[in-house]
């Protein structure tokens, strides 16, 4: 069997032959050489290795027989493909130049040579771009002559606007004719060779240019015209002002050369109601003129009248009289109703003057009585409510601190807090604290603790009462009671508290209190409740300032009856945390200082700027306002009129001053009156 198997091993014997050797040699539990042994596993493992190949080769085989059949079928899908998207693609390029838009057929062209060149070669798609290149060369051709003939418009425009510009005389406005017409014939080509929206959209501007050349020349043409027509029309306003025998004469004649000029070009239509109104127009101021001369000096009366309340009043009653029909005296004797205002507006010039001397520094009790008195003199005096007015307003705002001021001579809340500062036990008295027991003691006479049980005698009120208590020296501790340092700190700011340093006094003397930590906390309480009382009795500022401060107060729930001096009272431990939590809550004084600073800056500003009486509201012969200034002044300001409208006082902002003279705006009430004075507010100064 051994020789067997290796006879096997030389021939070469099959996988399944030189096993069946093998089984055979060892087949009686025979042991084979070593030698003969590494042969055969060495070609067990040769063969092995040759049949995995072979089954891999065969696979492999079977593999690509199978991709050659696959490879074949998707050649030809593909070329199908192909031929799809060549024919989508020459559709799509047959549809933009169809459809004109050479454009986006271009741009597909170029993105069909980048993405697939083949499709470019195939000869329908070569056919279309061979067609699409003619198209464009055609384009082309017709953008040339679109942009030469649009830049000849351009050119002409521009040459027209140019002369137009300069033209002074009536050869040089034909000569701007002569552009314009060559301007709309290159429109007119431009138009021809306009294929796109943008063109057409170009000679539709251009073509609004054109138009607008044509009225700029019209315009132009006229201009001189009208320049005169402009010209006599300021002449007839300053004759409405001051009639002129001589010159409305001289004005007639101008119109007259000027109607002749307009049958000329003519342009009848433009200006014939212009002629028609400036014909009346002088008519009225030859017949006003002979009525103005007889009104002179009565309207020199009221003019000479101006700052003098009576006086004005009786000029304009006097002219009201005299000439009783006209609409002037009517407006007159309405106006003079109206005297109360103007004696009332001089009596708040007279309460800005002193307000300006004296307040803030010299405002006392007494004098802001006599401020009261003054407002109230003004209010009663305008006969009605100063709602429309600009200074009824800033007068009633400073009513409450007038009132506050005149009210601090009583002092009923600092004569409380002193009285208080007073009592014994805030000005010598001694803190006995038991830690033991966590209570305080107050004393009149400093003690002297012994080691053991000490005898004290303890205030119980403010009155000074005293009774028996007992400390334990180990255990107690004494030092000058933290009242006393408080009430030394307030007293000298009471002392010094003025009208001048009310708010700055009043909000040390809270601050000091309120940082007062060591002070028993129903103490500092009661104290800020007193000091803010006090503050806001004699202040209009801090009153509105603190008003969230004085709810808290109100509001509070703590037992301010509790003796805080009575270390053996229960309800006044309960009354100190409650107050000490309240006091942590308080809204900030801080905050409602500097609210109390502005609203006190504010209120001490004037009510307002005095307004001085400058003349009074006239209208011309054409119905215009033109005021009558009859008080000589400098520098400018806001013209005012005032008047009562049933129980109210209403004021009306009608223009300004400038230069010495009113100015009126546009807007101005038609509703005023003539004869109403006039009032400028600002920084103009009087002369004397």
């Amino acid at each position: 069997a051994v020789a067997a198997l290796e006879q096997a091993l030389t021939r070469h014997y099959p996988l399944a032959r030189l096993q069946q050797r093998y089984r055979a040699a060892t087949g009686n539990g025979e042991v084979l050489p070593c030698g003969l042994e590494e042969r055969y596993r060495k070609r067990v493992e040769l063969l092995r290795r040759a049949a995995t190949r072979r089954r891999c080769i065969a696979a492999l085989a079977a593999a690509g027989a199978l991709l050659l059949l696959a490879g074949g079928a998707w050649g030809a899908a593909r070329w199908r493909a192909k031929q799809s998207r060549f024919e989508q693609t020459r559709q799509n390029l047959e549809d933009l130049i169809d459809r004109g838009d050479l454009e986006a057929a271009e741009a597909y062209r170029i993105r069909i040579e980048g993405e697939e060149p083949d499709a470019l070669r195939w000869p329908p798609i070569a056919v279309l771009v061979a067609r699409l290149e003619s198209a464009l060369g055609e384009e082309e051709q017709r953008r040339d002559r679109f942009r030469t003939a649009a830049a000849e418009v351009d050119d002409l425009l521009g040459a027209a606007r140019e002369l137009t510009g300069k033209a002074g005389t009536w050869q040089d406005f034909a000569e701007c004719q002569e552009a314009v017409v060559a301007a709309e014939s290159a429109l007119n080509e431009a138009q021809r060779w306009a294929g796109t929206d943008e063109d057409k959209a170009r000679v539709e501007a251009l073509a609004r240019r054109v138009e607008a050349g044509r009225k700029q020349l019209r315009d132009k043409e006229l201009a001189k015209l009208r320049e005169h027509f402009d010209s006599l029309g300021d002449d007839v306003k300053r004759l409405g002002a001051a009639p002129d025998a001589g010159k409305i004469e001289r004005a007639q004649g101008t119109l007259r050369e000027l109607a002749d000029k307009v049958r000329e070009l003519e342009v009848p239509g433009l200006y014939r109601r212009r002629i028609e109104r400036y014909e009346q127009d002088l008519e009225t101021l030859r017949e006003s003129l002979a009525t103005l001369q007889r009104e002179a000096p009565y309207l020199d009366a009221v003019t000479q009248a101006v700052g003098n309340p009576a006086g004005y009043h009786a000029a304009l009653s006097a002219h009201a009289a005299e000439f009783a029909p006209a609409s002037r005296a009517s407006d007159f004797r309405r106006v003079a109703e109206d005297r109360a205002i103007w004696e009332a507006v001089a009596a708040f010039n007279a309460l800005v003057e002193r307000w300006n001397d004296e307040v803030p520094a010299l405002l006392t009790p007494e004098n802001a009585k006599e401020y009261l008195e003054a407002v109230g003199n003004i209010l009663e005096g305008s006969a009605g409510n100063l709602d429309g007015t600009p200074y009824g307003e800033a007068l009633r705002e400073r009513v409450p601190l007038l009132e506050a001021v005149a009210n601090r001579g009583a002092g009923r809340g600092r004569a409380a807090l002193e009285r208080e500062l007073n009592q014994p036990i805030m000005r010598a008295c001694w803190c006995v604290e038991d830690r033991a027991s966590g209570r305080r003691y107050y004393v009149l006479e400093e003690p002297t603790l012994r080691p053991g049980p000490t005898p004290i005698q303890y205030v119980v009120n403010r009155a000074g009462r005293q009774q028996g208590g007992m400390v334990h020296g180990h255990h107690a501790e004494v030092a000058v009671a933290p009242q006393v340092a408080l009430s030394e700190a307030l007293r000298p700011m009471l002392a010094e508290l003025d009208h001048q340093n009310w708010e700055s006094t009043w909000y040390a003397i809270m601050e000091a209190i309120y940082r007062a930590d060591a002070v028993d906390a129903l103490l500092r309480f009661d104290l800020l409740r007193m000091a803010l009382s006090a503050a806001r009795n004699g202040s209009y500022p801090m009153e509105k300032a603190f008003e969230a401060q004085s709810e808290a107060f109100s509001g509070s729930e703590v037992n301010l009856f509790a003796n805080w001096m009575d270390p053996t009272c229960s309800e006044a431990g309960k009354a100190r945390q409650r107050a000490h939590a309240e006091l942590n809550r308080m809204p900030s004084f801080a905050a409602a200082r500097n609210r109390a600073k502005e609203l006190l800056e504010a209120l001490h500003q004037p009510p307002g700027s005095p307004y001085q009486w400058l003349g009074w509201l006239r209208r011309n012969s054409q119905d215009r306002w033109a005021p009558v200034v009859g008080v000589p002044s400098r520098g400018a300001g806001e013209v005012f009129v005032f008047c009562t409208e049933g129980n109210d006082v209403q004021s009306f902002r009608i223009g300004t001053f400038q230069r010495g003279e009113v100015v009126v705006d546009s807007a101005a009430e038609a509703s005023l009156r003539e004869g109403t004075p006039l009032f400028v507010t600002g920084s103009v100064q009087g002369q004397p």
